[in-house]
């Protein structure tokens, strides 16, 4: 199977329409569609709206289920639109004349699966996959389909832009903000006073969950934490438009360093004292299968030492996941308000994946920062007041924080490499400083187990694997 060109969340046939409207202009004779799913999923809708595109009139477009073909004549081309769910032999494909049809017309073919190995290398396959209230279309092509369909790119930009009319800020000045490793892209609208908000493009086709943010993001300021406020939403498309909490990261503060983390511990202090909602816990055996797309993406090796290796620490100085976890709570996902007062100082962001964890998780996250180095004396003092803040034993805190660091990092290893072979090269550039900070942690005597497994199944990031 060629790569996917595009993937797109179809709310309903409507939008489906409106897609095979968008496409149909870019065909030509000669261009098969492979429509593939399963009933229900909308491919027949697709093809009724792409010929009606392609006819210029509404006409009359059975599902030839039963008649197997159903021939248009149109300007650019003949249509056949054909349905093969009934035929059992590739024979039989061949019988309905489809043969020459594939090198002289523009083929829709649904139940594609029917053509066996006879499926035209040169084709665009549709693969629609019904989810509960709505549709998943993939685009997968080759040759000059990524070129036709390049513009299926403003598809995104045509929603995004409908959702902003019907708000105040339809008209105010965007600017890109600098994302992170999901999908999600982020834009400040400045108005005409130097006002600001924050745009959220979470695709759900993409897998992003809004509403999931939307559920944190309340709890969070209904704690008295500052989380953006939501000003307005559409979680069946992925938008958020939510209030701006400052330009200024805790990477880019020119802060003294104590006052950065001092602050950014008092929130989490105030955090391990809250009751939690529910959320997904990250107990040990969870924890440990969290680590095995290490051995998927950064180096082919059997997952399951490294896993029970991570499972049995967390069993043994780790194993309550009874505090929320922001998840991803480190300097460049922190906003530092210098003008505020206490826990306001810092702004929250990037929360959607909060589950329960062992306490202490978040400040592993936050000490053992894998793109800016926090000083030893830093961690040392950070370990100390969250310790005091907590009630709790100091030594018991960073033997906890190695231990769910270097879980973290493990993940972070496999997940980083995931994303380079992905299209975004620059986090492989990170794996040393990935690797080095996970060497720091598993010094710790706690993990002498671990540190063994890791050190005989995963070589460190050298030039040839980067």
């Amino acid at each position: 199977m060629s790569s996917p060109l595009h993937k797109i969340r179809l709310n309903d046939a409507a939008a489906t329409a409106t897609l095979a409207r968008h496409i149909a202009p870019r065909l030509r004779r000669g261009d098969t569609l492979l429509l593939q799913g399963s009933i229900g999923a909308g491919k027949t809708t697709f093809a009724r709206a792409l010929i009606r595109a392609r006819l210029g009139y509404e006409e009359d477009v059975p599902s030839p289920t039963f008649t197997l073909v159903q021939t248009y004549p149109a300007p650019g081309g003949d249509i056949w639109h054909c349905d093969l769910y009934r035929l059992t032999d590739t024979q039989e494909v061949m019988e309905l004349g489809l043969d020459d049809a594939l090198s002289d017309a523009i083929c829709l073919i649904e139940w594609p699966d029917r053509l066996g190995p006879d499926q035209p290398d040169t084709a665009l396959l549709c693969n629609f996959e019904a989810m509960g209230d709505h549709h998943i279309l993939t685009l997968h092509g080759s040759g000059s389909w990524q070129e036709r369909l390049a513009d299926l790119a403003t598809y995104r930009s045509d929603v995004r832009r409908a959702f902003l009319s019907e708000t105040p800020w339809v008209d105010w000045t965007a600017a890109t903000v600098a994302g992170d490793a999901s999908s999600r892209s982020y834009q400040r609208l400045t108005g005409p006073d130097d006002e600001s908000v924050i745009l959220m493009d979470a695709d759900p086709a993409a897998g992003e969950k809004t509403a999931h943010f939307i559920a944190i993001a309340r709890w969070l300021t209904d704690h008295a934490l500052t989380a953006p406020e939501i000003l307005r939403a559409d979680t069946v498309n992925g938008f958020i438009v939510m209030d701006d909490l400052g330009p200024t990261t805790l990477a880019a503060a020119k802060a003294p360093e104590n006052a950065l983390y001092d602050a950014a511990v008092d929130v989490l202090i105030a955090l391990d004292d809250m009751v939690p909602p529910a959320l997904q816990r990250m107990t040990p055996e969870i924890a440990g299968n969290m680590v095995t797309i290490t051995a998927e993406y950064y180096h082919a090796c059997n997952p399951a030492p490294v896993a029970a290796a991570v499972r049995d620490a967390l069993q043994a100085h780790a194993p309550q996941a009874n505090r929320i976890a922001l998840r991803d709570y480190h300097a460049e996902n922190l906003i530092w308000r210098p003008d505020r007062a206490g826990l306001d100082r810092i702004g929250l962001l990037d929360f959607q994946d909060a589950f329960l964890a062992p306490s202490g998780y978040d400040l592993a996250s936050l000490l053992r920062d894998v793109r800016r180095t926090v000083s030893p004396a830093q961690i040392d003092r950070q370990i100390a007041r969250f310790a005091v803040g907590i009630g709790a034993d100091r030594e018991m805190i960073g033997r906890r924080v190695a231990v769910l660091a270097a879980q973290r990092n493990l993940r972070i290893l496999g997940v980083f490499a995931r994303l380079s072979r992905h299209g975004k090269p620059r986090y492989a550039t990170l794996l040393p400083r990935v690797w080095d900070t996970l060497m720091l942690d598993l010094a710790h005597p706690a993990l002498a187990d671990l540190r063994k497994i890791v050190l005989r199944d995963l070589p460190p990031p050298d030039r040839a694997r980067l």
